[in-house]
């Protein structure tokens, strides 16, 4: 029967390519990271990133297909004869139609094009800077010594890291806000 072989508890293709567990559970490794940078998003700026992103490919890909349409119509109107008026005029329409529209959604792509990364750098300039005033910022070692901020409630999150000297798997959780 070829590469299939079906065996308990997964699912076997030869080369081993695709493997599939029966319990539902994912094996996962974690390795650590010099650092992680992580940005707060509001719900407006997720639904704007939604709509930007879905816009844009939109715009393009229809502009795209539109020009398409016209210019393999436009080529076949001008090389090859057609007898029916009928089936020349549809013809010139899809041409016409194909144009016009290609013009509009690529317009509309040319005008939208940086909104989508526009959003991502309103996020990313959002960061908060040093901390203190503009003239006598504080150093790190008195930043150290600031109050710290609860965590919000009901946040636990358990990670196991994988350190690369011992190879050994230990599991960290993180501490449990109050």
């Amino acid at each position: 029967m070829g590469g299939l072989r079906w065996s308990t508890p997964y699912l076997d293709f030869s080369p081993r390519l695709f493997f599939f567990m029966s319990d539902g559970h994912i094996p996962l490794r974690i390795h650590s990271i010099s650092q992680l940078e992580a940005y707060m998003v509001t719900a407006d700026e997720l639904d704007s990133l939604e709509r930007e992103g879905c816009d844009v490919g939109l715009n393009f890909h229809t502009c795209l297909f539109c020009l398409t349409l016209a210019i393999s119509f436009a080529v076949t109107l001008v090389t090859t004869t057609i007898d029916s008026r009928k089936t020349f005029d549809i013809f010139v329409i899809i041409v016409v139609v194909g144009t016009i529209l290609g013009i509009y959604f690529g317009i509309e792509w040319y005008r939208n094009r940086g909104a989508f990364g526009a959003i991502f750098e309103r996020i990313k300039e959002r960061q908060v800077g040093p901390t203190g005033s503009t003239d006598h910022r504080l150093p790190a070692s008195q930043i150290a010594q600031l109050p710290g901020v609860a965590a919000p409630t009901g946040m636990t999150v358990e990670v196991q890291e994988v350190h690369p000297e011992a190879g050994a798997q230990q599991p960290v959780a993180a501490p449990e806000s109050r």
